[in-house]
């Protein structure tokens, strides 16, 4: 799953709010709320910010989706 899909899939599964994850990742809501809806890419670091806010139940979560294989990878 590609990375934008798993934080998405993330914060919904764990019903985590992006205003929350803008406080502990000092990104602005509305870069957050770009990227989320793939109207903007972030830099490099900044996705990981993202993930590395998230409880740690919730990270390892993200991780295990990026980290699964696709339906196109699997054919």
């Amino acid at each position: 799953m590609d990375h934008r899909s798993a934080f998405n899939t993330t914060l919904d599964t764990f019903k985590i709010p992006a205003a929350r994850v803008a406080e502990t990742s000092g990104i602005d809501t509305g870069k957050i709320s770009k990227f989320r809806n793939g109207k903007q890419d972030l830099m490099a670091a900044t996705p990981l910010d993202l993930v590395n806010s998230l409880p740690t139940e919730a990270r390892a979560y993200f991780f295990m989706l990026v980290a699964s294989p696709t339906e196109s990878s699997r054919k």
